[in-house]
């Protein structure tokens, strides 16, 4: 690009800028969450990773499209809606202007009906510093029905103990906690009890 600037009484100068766009490595949606409840939205962000190792959020300059309107919707900037139970495909589909082509990525959502309650098993934990454990937590639905959640609750945790990637906890000292899973405006408390001595 070439910007001329023109000060008054003098002579036009130009100036050149070059503009370097990075190339564009890979794209991918990311989320908290792989569920979301009926009449609850989840906002999906899509992040480029570039060669150069930086990574930008282009959610906005993407174009959503669930795969089934019926069971989710998704509006122009992510977020998804849930409307009945079920599975859908969300893709996204974004212009690499660098490399003139088209780059997609789908992410693979179940919309569940909004649970009455959670459970947890077992209620009592017992575990070693730094070993991770895994409660087991379900939704329960008005039909009987349940689904496991690990993945998908928000864990309430004292200090000492920190929540893992893939819905474990750890404790980084000994004591006796009470942990609390949250998920749709529901919770449940369970206890992990922290020993140096535990293998």
């Amino acid at each position: 690009a070439t910007i001329r600037i023109i000060q008054a009484g003098s002579d036009p100068v130009s100036i050149t800028i070059e503009v370097v766009a990075q190339k564009l490595d890979i794209i991918e949606i990311r989320s908290s969450t792989t569920t979301l409840s009926v009449g609850t939205s989840l906002k999906l962000d899509l992040l480029a990773r570039f060669e150069n190792g930086d990574i930008d959020d282009i959610s906005h300059a993407a174009t959503w499209r669930s795969e089934n309107n019926r069971t989710a919707d998704v509006l122009r900037d992510g977020t998804v809606i849930g409307k009945i139970p079920g599975f859908v495909k969300i893709k996204v589909s974004y212009v690499d202007l660098v490399e003139n082509k088209i780059i997609t990525d789908t992410y693979d959502l179940t919309v569940l009906q909004k649970p009455n309650a959670l459970q947890i098993t077992p209620p009592i934990l017992k575990t070693g510093l730094n070993l991770p454990v895994s409660f087991d937590i379900y939704a329960l639905f008005s039909d009987n029905s349940k689904q496991k959640v690990n993945r998908d609750v928000e864990w309430l945790l004292p200090e000492g103990i920190t929540a893992n990637s893939d819905g474990s906890l750890s404790a980084t000292e000994s004591g006796v906690y009470v942990v609390v899973a949250t998920l749709d405006g529901l919770s449940i408390e369970a206890t992990l009890i922290a020993t140096s001595d535990e293998r």
